[in-house]
């Protein structure tokens, strides 16, 4: 395989620039991968299935696309794309059962959007985890979320080749 064929740049690369704008530089500077970042475009969630079809069609040009998830932020209740010290972070490993709830939920939502847009891989960021946790609970937190993520990606999986 040509050492090409596996560089590639993030989107995070931009930050303020539309997504759009991200993918184009990406694209003409010949990268073949091309990396999502969707908490710079406010979550899964803000991408619309007609969006999520135009999205695949504007990746289909990379021989790998993935998608990279950082826990999402929020400040006084509405998501935000950047990191405040004022905010609430999205923790896999919370104590808050609500926190948690939501955080998985959150994760999971992006195999989805992996899907539609015809990415090969969802990588995730963990964060450092809820300081109240320890290193046991925290493991033992990832990997019910990995179980139930994986879950999901075949679920998916068999979804999408029925479509096909």
């Amino acid at each position: 395989m040509d050492i090409q064929e596996l560089l590639g740049m993030t989107c995070g690369t931009f930050p303020g620039w539309s997504l759009d704008q991200a993918i184009d530089v990406i694209r003409r500077n010949e990268f073949a991968v091309c990396e999502l970042t969707p908490a710079l475009y406010f979550g899964a969630e803000s991408f619309s299935s007609p969006a999520r079809s135009a999205l695949r069609k504007e990746l289909s040009c990379f021989r790998t696309v993935t998608v990279h998830v950082s826990p999402a932020m929020y400040l006084k209740g509405q998501r935000i794309n950047y990191w405040s010290p004022e905010g609430e972070r999205d923790d896999i490993t919370s104590q808050d059962k609500d926190i948690r709830r939501r955080s998985v939920d959150d994760g999971l939502s992006y195999i989805e959007l992996g899907v539609d847009i015809g990415a090969s891989r969802v990588t995730y960021h963990p964060g450092l985890g809820d300081p109240r946790s320890s290193e046991a609970e925290k493991r033992s937190a990832w990997l019910e979320f990995a179980q139930e993520a994986v879950e999901r990606a075949l679920k998916m999986r068999r979804q999408d080749a029925r479509k096909e």
